[in-house]
């Protein structure tokens, strides 16, 4: 499954005859919370990427996120990544789209205490849902909601921001 969508994406990414003239960039960047689910913890939670437009209701992305740290007292541990994603999208008035979500997460986890440190990497396949409003030509409120695997644990992401569109 996994090798199917790395490939599905790989020809999106690589193919310039599936862009149409009429494709913008963008530019989202949003902050939320990440809940893990294994360890019942909630941390504050960023999200960053860039993508285009593709076909007709399609983007491709690839997002930094950071799913947060969360504290132990002693023991600290980090969980972020890298993603690279497909959303099909529909218009759901003049300037609101629903959106889904899948793609890979190529994450990261940092287990540490004091000085000493192990860190933990991994891919997985997630999914998400989410919500843009338009409030011009170039500038969207966004509103996500992801479900990811982090080593073999489950990591849910909603985050707030802004989508910032150019040509």
């Amino acid at each position: 499954m996994k090798k199917i969508i790395a490939l599905t994406l790989s020809l999106l990414l690589a193919s310039p005859v599936l862009v149409q003239a009429e494709s913008r960039g963008f530019v989202n960047l949003g902050i939320g919370s990440s809940k893990d689910k294994v360890l019942d913890e909630t941390a504050t939670s960023l999200r960053a990427g860039v993508g285009t437009t593709v076909m007709q209701n399609l983007t491709v992305e690839a997002e930094f996120v950071y799913l947060g740290t969360l504290d132990f007292g002693t023991v600290e541990l980090s969980q972020s990544g890298g993603s690279v994603s497909i959303s099909p999208f529909i218009n759901v008035g003049d300037n609101a789209t629903v959106f889904l979500k899948l793609g890979l997460l190529f994450w990261r986890i940092e287990l540490s205490s004091g000085s000493a440190s192990v860190d933990n990497t991994g891919t997985d396949a997630f999914g998400g849902i989410g919500m843009s409003i338009g409030i011009n030509d170039k500038t969207s409120l966004v509103v996500e909601y992801d479900a990811y695997t982090v080593a073999d644990g489950d990591v849910n992401l909603i985050t707030v921001g802004g989508r910032f569109a150019f040509d």
